[in-house]
């Protein structure tokens, strides 16, 4: 945009800023509503055909960024998940002069495993969808 004092010159420039004779006398400053309202208009007639198309390109891109993500979610969660169940069953001892934690019961694992396997299951459908989203509804969008 530039600094203030660009941005005001090029409102003068424009006609949008003028300066006027106040009945005392004294100089000020007026905006010109008129050029203003012509300048909206003018953005309309070349804006407003523009939005759906922009509005379709920007949605197909955050459905494409969801739907990536949610992969690597998944992906994510079915990697962590045996790591974490192999830390918690097995008895370790983080630190020298610290007890060693016990390990957790085969229960817990099993059910501490199945929401892992299910949550990056859920992540990976949900990926599968939107994938789906974005071909079924914006396939003919660039």
């Amino acid at each position: 945009m530039g600094t203030p004092e660009e941005i005001y010159t090029s409102y003068v420039d424009a006609g949008i800023i003028t300066d006027t004779l106040g009945q005392d006398g004294g100089a000020g400053k007026s905006v010109n509503m008129q050029e203003i309202y012509a300048r909206f208009d003018d953005y309309k007639e070349r804006l407003l055909p523009q939005l759906p198309g922009m509005a379709k390109k920007a949605s197909k891109t955050l459905v494409s960024i969801g739907s990536g993500l949610s992969y690597i979610v998944g992906v994510l969660l079915f990697i962590i998940t045996p790591a974490i169940l192999y830390l918690l069953g097995s008895s370790w001892q983080p630190f020298e002069n610290v007890t060693a934690f016990p390990a957790l019961s085969l229960v817990t694992l099993v059910a501490l495993g199945g929401v892992g396997l299910f949550g990056g299951l859920t992540c990976i459908f949900i990926g599968i969808e939107l994938r789906g989203v974005r071909e079924r509804y914006f396939s003919n969008v660039d």
